[in-house]
């Protein structure tokens, strides 16, 4: 028997993802939310978004990393094309989403941008750290 196969349609599938998008100017209400495909470039996800908007001008949207702790939009602009898709400009920008809601987390502390240990518990000092998903 030979190894199963995932057909383009399933890939597809897969890869939808809800983003959604909110106007610097009202920071905390969504403006347009759209079911995009990880696979979309910038352009793509660009031109959606000026379509939902009835914008006849792509350059005037300018696409914003979120920030994860206030869950409002950055005030400087994503780079045009840093990354080739949509998934890379959400990982780098954004906080990954857990695989399901049970997932487990590890804490660990980041020093010089370099995870220094795995947190045991937490004491009263000023510690930089970071959670992530075990896989």
């Amino acid at each position: 028997m030979g190894k199963p196969t995932y057909s383009s349609h399933a890939l597809s599938i897969c890869s939808l993802q809800m983003v959604h998008f909110r106007s610097l100017d009202r920071p905390k209400e969504d403006d347009v939310c759209l079911e995009l495909s990880k696979l979309h470039t910038y352009d793509d996800v660009v031109e959606r978004v000026a379509h939902k908007l009835n914008l006849d001008d792509l350059s005037k949207i300018r696409l914003t990393p979120h920030n994860c702790y206030s869950q409002q939009p950055k005030p400087h602009p994503i780079k045009y094309r840093v990354a080739e898709h949509l998934q890379d400009i959400l990982v780098h920008y954004n906080q990954v989403e857990l695989s399901h809601p049970g997932a487990e987390l590890r804490l660990l502390e980041v020093f010089y941008h370099k995870i220094y240990k795995k947190i045991e518990n937490i004491n009263d000092q000023y510690w930089t750290l970071r959670a992530e998903e075990l896989v």
